[in-house]
């Protein structure tokens, strides 16, 4: 009686926790990608742009 529905369970129990861990997998690549990213951005050199008032008054 309880049989069918436990193998069931089980059955969706698996199936869960095979996402789960695909899905933990995901995350720890998109991670690392970040990672990667963000070191990119900090050697890429910068420029600043400043503006020099020459109308001063004297």
């Amino acid at each position: 009686m309880f049989g069918n529905k436990n193998n069931k369970l089980l059955k969706k129990i698996e199936e869960l926790e095979r996402e789960v861990q695909l899905l933990r997998t995901e995350i720890r690549y998109l991670k690392y990608l970040w990672d990667l990213k963000e070191i990119e951005e900090r050697t890429k050199p910068t420029q600043q742009t400043i503006f020099v008032d020459t109308k001063r008054e004297k």
